[in-house]
């Protein structure tokens, strides 16, 4: 496979993950919809912190390896992909082990129960193995094996629903044994097409430096950016949830789950046709030409959808626990701003990553942490139960500033040097 085809696996890759986005946005959000209607908040709350965990803890133990294999596999011949898989399952077991054990001392600290512990280190070790599975069947060019991993991981809440609607007795322990099902399963779909190259492989699933140090090298900085935004994202639930407990987590899971659904669909939809042209910007140097224009087009979509969900509210409340009495318009408002900050922040984030500038990412995803952990713990002894949504808004407004900053200093300063297609 020649460079020009390798190009073009990456941005096919790129954008079919833009659109299995949005699709992840969809069934969330039925999913935590179906939570709060058929068993209540605090069940929304006991999800949202395994959501944390394991969406952390995932991305932790996978090390950033999948962006170097996704760059190497597409040149390897078959029997020296086998040999890539096996260095791949070796690392990445190694950090997951590794992981799990950390995890041990986050329960000690009373940030993770010891109720849901035991299922969150099940779910972190297989995740972590399934999206090795996925990033191989991506990097062969079988994206139609990979989509059907994700549909299948994505089942859970179809079946949640027709649980609940059986009439069948359901508990929060269920939910969460029948997400982990669904993980499990979606393992053995990406595992079995190519459990022959595992097999082949056994005697290469064992820690060389020169593959460690590699893979690292390449995607642990990216790994890192992403680590610190998944914190900047879940802080608050964390901070909340020791405070105040699962009730209010589920409450502002919630809220997150109807507003931050507007970006996700619209950058699905958005993006997935914009990205091109974005890259062909960033090649001419031009970062700025329609930036701005995008920034108030996205400004005012979500803006519209975001009245449009307020005036749906009977609609919502029907389909969830958040009834009249309970609804918060001041709440509403502050994730609204939230769901804002967040879509222009996409925006601006697939310009810095087409740019290829790794080390910006790190230090605005940096700074986002910061704010994220400082706002959460700051605004919720200050304010009580709304610092947890104004430090949600505070976080994603710094890192959407930290990236337009950039972006206009590279415009009228600094030409970009790499750019990434």
């Amino acid at each position: 496979m020649n460079s020009k085809n390798v190009k073009s696996l990456l941005s096919l890759r790129f954008g079919v993950l833009i659109l299995l986005r949005g699709l992840s946005g969809i069934l969330q959000f039925s999913g935590v919809m179906f939570i709060s209607k058929y068993l209540g908040l605090e069940s929304v709350g006991i999800f949202a912190i395994f959501l944390t965990w394991v969406s952390i803890s995932t991305q932790v133990a996978g090390l950033g390896v999948n962006s170097y294999v996704i760059r190497i596999l597409p040149l390897k011949s078959r029997a020296a992909k086998a040999v890539v898989l096996g260095q791949h399952i070796a690392l990445v077991s190694t950090s997951i082990f590794i992981t799990c054990a950390s995890l041990l001392a986050v329960a000690q600290l009373g940030l993770l129960s010891a109720d849901i512990y035991f299922l969150v280190i099940l779910t972190v070790a297989v995740g972590t193995l399934n999206a090795v599975f996925e990033n191989f069947h991506n990097a062969s060019e079988r994206q139609l094996l990979a989509a059907t991993n994700f549909f299948t991981r994505a089942l859970w809440p179809l079946f949640l629903l027709g649980y609940a609607l059986s009439g069948a007795s359901l508990e929060t322990a269920d939910l969460l044994w029948m997400i982990f099902t669904f993980e499990l399963l979606a393992f053995f779909v990406s595992g079995v097409p190519i459990a022959g190259q595992i097999y082949r492989s056994r005697r290469s699933i064992k820690l060389r430096a020169r593959f460690v140090k590699k893979a690292l090298s390449i995607g642990g900085l990216v790994n890192f950016g992403s680590v610190l935004f998944l914190f900047a994202i879940f802080s608050p639930r964390i901070f909340l949830d020791h405070f105040y407990g699962e009730v209010e987590v589920g409450l502002y899971q919630l809220y997150y789950s109807i507003l931050m659904f507007i970006p996700l669909v619209i950058e699905a939809a958005y993006f997935a046709l914009r990205f091109p042209v974005m890259v062909r910007e960033i090649n001419t140097e031009n970062l700025t030409s329609s930036l701005w224009i995008e920034i108030i087009v996205v400004s005012s979509l979500v803006i519209s959808v975001s009245g449009f969900v307020y005036l749906a509210f009977p609609i919502i409340s029907y389909l969830s626990d958040l009834s009249a009495s309970s609804f918060d318009g001041e709440k509403f408002v502050i994730m609204a701003i939230s769901a804002l900050f967040y879509s222009l922040l996409r925006v601006v984030h697939y310009r810095v990553y087409a740019l290829g500038q790794d080390i910006l990412s790190i230090k605005v995803y940096g700074i986002g942490f910061s704010v994220s952990v400082l706002s959460s713990w700051g605004f919720i002894s200050l304010f009580g139960l709304p610092g947890a949504y104004w430090s949600t808004a505070v976080a994603f407004a710094s890192i959407f500033l930290g990236f337009l900053y950039q972006i206009v200093l590279t415009s009228f300063g600094n030409p970009p040097t790499e750019v990434r297609d």
